[in-house]
């Protein structure tokens, strides 16, 4: 099918010379700058996932990744799920080249790409551009307006808007999906700042189809049971839920901070940007309004508690009434620059440095710097109008403000200041007592000090005689250590005793095997080499040749069966050691997937998902690569050529937990119970070359990190292991492992 007329399908790549792209793999490391100074042609097949015929777009997705191509013919349909074939120059884009104007044909239609899961702080740094991605989090707000539907999602301390394009006129507004969570498919859009550095993304969702509800919501937002406001600090269940607490107003700031306190104690919380009403013909939900509320008013609020000490996120509220106006206390200036006073309402007493005025917008910053010892600190008011200040430098104020906090991006620096509520916080005291003054209390500090030096040699001179008298004890006690060192050594004696004993077990059960497995191609070497050297002029050349592949093909199957049966003894002789170092977990996991895809010719995709893992992680490489590599070339064994395999690893507290799914020929419900014995192999392998030590080695490596593997299958339908091993553990705890470990939990 020929999609518009702006290229003849048929015709060749242009006479210029050119480079050609064949994957959207290719696009995406050509970076967003794009082709400079060479003229790119890319002919790529795949399948829509998005698209938008309002301006010519389609995105594109193939096994290597997902773009963007515009066409130019307007009489082509596109739709998600369609196979094409596109062809064009590449041109620039914001964030990663595209196919410019090209040429489509539709080859059917097909299922869409499995979404890859997405962490929404990557997609706003403008990565994963044009990726069909799979996002969870919680509803914020809805809207319907200008013929879509619009959800406000907040996910792991992130906010993104949802966009469905189009949707029916008459769908009713799903306002009991507040605070619900979701699961959302789509293609995220980055938006830059002025500068053209992405700063935020929307999810592109093609249809409603695409939400599925994990946990329903409510449409009144303020059904839910009170807390106590000092029972936030504990971890909280569903990351990213909203509370509900009630209390009095200590604070109210017109760029939306507030803060309020209950008989428990104080919290801060920030307001939800709820999203623009701008069509009048639309349907919204009625929030609260959130007007300024003044010091005193009693509110209830909802929130998501978020990070350590817990701030509420997405914050709303509904006035109760009014209250008792909230009393400061007074706090050492050490605790509130400690952040043990952190949201509470505190009254300091300071010598004025300095004041400085600063506008934005139509607020004003007035900040004061005061001194009090050596210390300093900052108490801050914002209004829309200025004040006229009557105190001169070195004046003694007493401030009444909010103890807030802020961190640096290096977690190591922290800066505190008072957030005032009006000018009536800054009230002139009079000056300290000379008594009170600095420099006097330093000059009794070093008064005290060499007094207490003094004390220190008398103390010092008494305590010669009682290192005499504790010499004697000493003595005792190394002839008590002398004792246990003899202990110790008989302990020790006994322990290699017990070791010479496992080692003669390892080598009867090692010549066991070896004799018993290598019994049958040793038959088949053995009979083929005689029917040669006996009948060898009257045999065929066929029959020839058939017997000297049996003599080759067993040869090989003995020498690897004896590479992984040496493996096994070395494991089994290794009295359960495991010798952890820092491994970087995600090249790790990359350059297993690389290496077997090139000793394979990538005969199966493997798609590796790493969201959320940490960088590093405390384990033995050479044991993670024998687990590791022995599922991935199971995985790619028994599944049919061009058969995706899922390689998802992940984090989970002190656990690393690594998935391999594959959609192979599966495992009979009969051989489960047996996939762990040595040599035993499936009874649908049929003729796949294996010598049944793989999965024992695995099991073995995996007992060596104390970890658990869990194998799930279906004939037919394919394969899942889910290993688990404490690779986020103390390097002491990783590192006690002992043969003597209790049994590996296997779940089949």
């Amino acid at each position: 099918m020929l999609a518009g007329p702006l290229f003849a399908w048929a015709a060749e790549i242009p006479d210029r010379p050119v480079i050609v792209f064949t994957n959207a793999r290719q696009l995406i490391v050509l970076g967003p700058e794009g082709p400079r100074g060479t003229q790119y042609w890319a002919e790529i097949r795949g399948v829509v996932t998005y698209p938008v015929p309002s301006r010519g777009w389609i995105y594109l997705q193939d096994e290597t990744g997902g773009i963007v191509a515009t066409y130019a013919d307007r009489q082509y349909r596109p739709a998600a799920g369609q196979w094409v074939e596109v062809k064009g120059f590449v041109g620039r884009g914001l964030f990663a080249p595209f196919v410019d104007r090209c040429a489509v044909r539709v080859l059917g239609q097909t299922n869409l790409p499995i979404p890859k899961l997405a962490d929404p702080a990557r997609l706003k740094a403008g990565e994963d551009f044009g990726q069909f991605v799979r996002l969870r989090g919680q509803v914020r707000d809805v809207a319907r307006g200008w013929g879509n539907l619009t959800l406000l999602v907040h996910d792991r301390g992130q906010h993104f808007q949802a966009l469905v394009l189009p949707v029916p006129k008459n769908l009713p507004l799903p306002r009991e999906w507040l605070d619900g969570e979701i699961q959302i498919d789509g293609i995220p859009w980055a938006r830059e700042d002025a500068q053209g550095k992405p700063v935020d993304f929307t999810l592109h969702v093609a249809l409603t189809n695409f939400i599925t509800i994990l946990q329903p919501g409510s449409s009144n937002l303020f059904d839910r049971p009170l807390r106590a406001i000092k029972s936030l600090a504990e971890p909280s269940a569903s990351l990213g839920a909203r509370v509900k607490v009630s209390g009095v107003v200590t604070l109210h700031q017109p760029s939306g901070y507030l803060f309020l306190q209950d008989d428990s104690g104080p919290i801060e919380a920030r307001l939800l940007p709820v999203l623009f009403k701008g069509d009048p013909n639309g349907s919204y939900v009625d929030h609260p309004p959130q007007t300024l509320l003044a010091p005193g008013e009693v509110i209830e609020l909802i929130g998501a508690p978020w990070g350590t000490p817990p701030v509420l996120m997405d914050a709303e509220f509904r006035k109760l009434g009014p209250g008792p106006a909230p009393q400061p206390v007074r706090a050492p200036l050490a605790d509130v620059l400690a952040g043990r006073q952190d949201a509470q309402l505190v009254t300091l007493t300071g010598r004025l440095i300095d004041r400085t005025s600063r506008a934005t917008g139509s607020q004003k910053m007035e900040t004061f710097t005061l001194a009090s010892g050596d210390q300093l600190f900052e108490a801050r008011w914002e209004t829309e109008a200025g004040h006229e200040w009557p105190w001169d430098e070195n004046s003694y104020l007493q401030v009444t403000g909010i103890a807030a906090g802020s961190t640096s991006d290096s977690r190591r620096k922290r800066s505190s200041h008072l957030l005032l509520r009006s000018a009536a916080d800054v009230q002139a005291v009079a000056p300290p007592g000379w008594w009170q003054r600095p420099e006097v209390l330093r000059t009794f500090g070093i008064a005290g000090a060499i007094a207490l030096l003094a004390v220190g040699v008398i103390f010092l001179l008494r305590r010669q005689v009682i290192e005499r008298t504790a010499a004697l004890v000493c003595a005792n006690g190394q002839l008590q250590h002398e004792i246990a060192e003899r202990t110790r050594a008989e302990e020790r004696l006994a322990e290699a005793l017990n070791t010479e004993r496992d080692l003669h077990r390892l080598k009867t059960r090692f010549v066991s095997m070896v004799s018993h497995e290598f019994r049958t191609p040793l038959g088949n070497i053995q009979s083929s080499a005689e029917l040669l050297a006996d009948y060898f002029e009257r045999l065929p050349v066929d029959r020839r040749s058939q017997l000297l592949r049996n003599i080759v093909h067993g040869t090989r199957d003995m020498a690897a069966m004896m590479e992984e049966v040496l493996l096994l003894s070395r494991l089994e002789s290794a009295q359960g050691q495991c010798h952890p170092e820092w491994v970087q977990i995600v090249e790790f996991c990359q350059s297993l997937v690389d290496e077997l895809e090139s000793a394979t010719r990538t005969r199966c995709p493997i798609q590796l998902v790493t969201a959320g893992m940490a960088e590093r992680a405390w384990g033995d490489p050479g044991l993670l690569r024998h687990v590791l590599s022995n599922l991935l070339s199971n995985a790619v064994k028994y599944s049919a050529p061009g058969s995706p395999i899922v390689f998802h690893v992940r984090q989970h507290d002190r656990e690393a937990i690594f998935e391999i799914r594959d959609h192979g020929i599966g495992i009979p419900d009969t051989d489960r119970q047996h996939l762990f014995r040595e040599f035993y192999r499936g009874s649908n392998v049929a003729d796949t070359p294996g010598t049944g030590l793989g999965l024992v080695i695995v099991k073995r490596c995996v007992e060596f990190h104390r970890g658990t593997i869990e194998l799930q299958s279906e004939v037919g339908a394919g394969t899942a292991v889910t290993v688990r091993l404490p690779l986020f553990a103390k390097e002491s705890e990783t590192a006690l492992l002992r043969r003597g470990a209790a049994p590996l939990p296997v779940n089949v």
